[in-house]
């Protein structure tokens, strides 16, 4: 059996969405490519986040936080 891989589409506040934008840029420039793309971005997020229980709970105590604002 073949698994095909999720797609997701998620909207973001258009100042986050520039900041991600400018810090791919400084990725890439970092890495020596001429582009991180939001897939490689998404990819490497969610893998850490699934493997780092520090980042984990981070993450779940700022979904908390913008919940109660």
């Amino acid at each position: 059996m073949t698994t095909r891989p999720a797609a997701y589409t998620v909207r973001v506040d258009q100042h986050l969405n520039a900041a991600l934008k400018r810090w791919a840029a400084e990725a890439a420039e970092t890495l020596g490519v001429s582009r991180v793309s939001t897939q490689d971005l998404t990819t490497a997020l969610y893998t850490q986040l699934l493997t780092d229980p520090a980042l984990s709970e981070a993450v779940v105590d700022r979904i908390a936080d913008t919940r109660i604002a």
